[in-house]
């Protein structure tokens, strides 16, 4: 079972392979610019939590 945190990581990832970064500071701001595009993303978010492969539990 994953979590909705490995779902952000595998996001993270898509969004940045294929892609050459020079110096560990445009790693680092495409990685944020990626952040805060899933923290805008309220919807995709909830998708996370939704997928019946996710082992999350309320109380």
């Amino acid at each position: 079972m994953l979590n909705p945190v490995e779902l952000v990581w595998s996001q993270l990832k898509r969004s940045l392979k294929n892609r050459i970064f020079t110096s560990l500071n445009s790693l680092q701001a495409a990685v944020l610019e990626e952040v805060h595009y899933l923290q805008a993303d309220r919807k995709r978010i909830r998708c996370f939590f939704r997928k019946k492969e996710i082992a999350f539990f309320t109380d």
